[in-house]
């Protein structure tokens, strides 16, 4: 099935998705190439 227009699977999605965890995702280039992806979230939900 394919994926509708503006489903949000790409980065903001995923940030939206950190956030409703009480987190952040940070995504960046990396100096060795390629991209860091980090997400910080609380181990118990708030």
């Amino acid at each position: 099935m394919p994926t509708p227009a503006g489903a949000r699977h790409g980065l903001i999605g995923l940030r939206e998705r950190a956030e409703l965890l009480d987190g952040t995702l940070t995504a960046e280039a990396s100096p060795q190439g390629g991209y860091k992806v980090e997400l910080r979230a609380p181990i118990q939900p708030a």
